[in-house]
């Protein structure tokens, strides 16, 4: 037998390594695979006295640029869409102004760059912005099992689970998730967009809207520029506009087809996901918890659109908790989450920007810490009930 099957059959000590699936489901979330390098197999042998473990290859994000900028584990697609916004624009100074009126070409070219440049300097903020990845902590010495890995937060007068995370060794806050493609937990965790490589969360989110915003705004224009750059053609023979005209100038030239064809299939769904993230600030959800419907009856964090709104354009970004070589339980005035003031009056110390050391490190992170507005379920399935009997 060799080495990897050998491995492949080990056991591990249920005292050590105690893990079921009903235990970590969290409302459809895919638990990152893990491997107690601790643990000691069952059986051995003189030939594999200690049998190589298999370990899942995990791309996770680097810091770089003196720990400013977060290198996503997906570069390749992130040059992929910068290949896709490029492309429109060399067909727009190629093929579409020199058809225009000397009038129309500076104000159009101008225009396109503005946007262009809009476009990109979002994409790439939103790509190297730190989501707000919460530090990952040192192991405890005693892991909390059954129960204990799940407890409860009143926000607003509604019960919100706090779930141990096996993998930073933390009670996640609310709102907070582990992105199985990164690796981490990312407070406010929103989706993971591969177009990016990065995950949007609490400090790029509104970068990501605006993001989207001036994508379907360019689209448009392209749409727009093509057209327009087409009924020039038309013009210039002629002709009328008519279906057969149409389509003679497509035949004639099939790159301001092909551009305008491009811009309308791109306009579409961009615009679509530009007014999906509207309705989310709207009503201040994420798109984890929308999907998710983890709040049917009622939004603990909405306080009305116009105040939704509000503080989505006018909040503070909240510093980075990356780039300190100390732990999180030692930062100061670590942000773990915020949000809207009048919320935070209202709900419980987890709604606070700011938390002194001892806070954090009796309700957020240390393993073991028992809040008193915490409720401790007897099991996992008492766990779901007692949360869909609440919410």
């Amino acid at each position: 037998m060799d080495g990897n099957a050998y491995a492949a059959m080990s056991s591990w000590d249920g005292g050590t390594y105690h893990q079921s699936l009903e235990e970590r489901e969290t409302e459809g979330e895919r638990p990152p695979r893990e491997v107690d390098l601790d643990a000691r197999p069952l059986c051995s042998s003189a030939v594999h006295p200690s049998p190589p473990l298999l370990l899942p290859a995990v791309k996770t994000p680097r810091l770089c640029c003196g720990n400013r900028c977060l290198a996503g584990p997906e570069p390749g697609v992130l040059l992929f869409a910068v290949f896709l916004l490029s492309a429109p624009a060399i067909l727009l100074c190629h093929d579409v102004l020199p058809r225009l009126s000397e009038g129309i070409q500076v104000k159009a070219a101008a225009g396109f760059a503005l946007l262009l440049a809009a476009v990109f300097g979002t994409l790439f903020t939103t790509a190297f912005s730190d989501p707000g990845i919460i530090p990952r902590q040192p192991r405890p010495e005693e892991l909390p099992s059954g129960p204990s890995r799940v407890k409860f937060v009143v926000i607003n007068g509604v019960s919100v689970p706090q779930k141990w995370c096996t993998t930073c060794c933390l009670f996640r806050p609310p709102r907070t998730k582990h992105c199985s493609t990164c690796d981490n937990c990312v407070q406010r965790f929103d989706h993971h967009c591969p177009w990016v490589s990065n995950c949007i969360g609490q400090r790029n989110y509104r970068v990501f809207f605006f993001f989207v915003f001036f994508a379907a705004l360019y689209a448009l224009a392209v749409v727009v520029g093509a057209g327009a750059a087409i009924i020039a053609e038309i013009h210039s023979k002629d002709l009328k506009i008519s279906l057969e005209s149409l389509w003679q100038t497509a035949r004639d030239c099939p790159r301001l087809a092909g551009l305008f064809v491009y811009g309308v299939c791109c306009c579409i769904p961009l615009a679509n996901l530009c007014c999906f993230n509207f309705y989310l600030i709207l009503n201040n959800l994420t798109t984890n918890e929308d999907v998710l419907q983890l709040f049917p009856e009622r939004n603990p964090y909405s306080l009305g659109c116009l105040t939704n709104i509000f503080y989505f354009f006018s909040h503070r970004v909240e510093p980075s908790l990356l780039g300190d070589a100390r732990p999180a339980r030692s930062l100061g005035n670590a942000p773990f989450f915020s949000e809207p003031p009048a919320e935070r009056s209202k709900a419980s110390l987890f709604e606070s920007p700011t938390a002194s050391r001892q806070q954090l490190e009796r309700h957020c992170v240390l393993p073991l810490s028992d809040p008193p507005c915490v409720q401790t379920p007897a099991s996992a399935r008492e766990v779901r009930s007692s949360f869909s009997a609440q919410v």
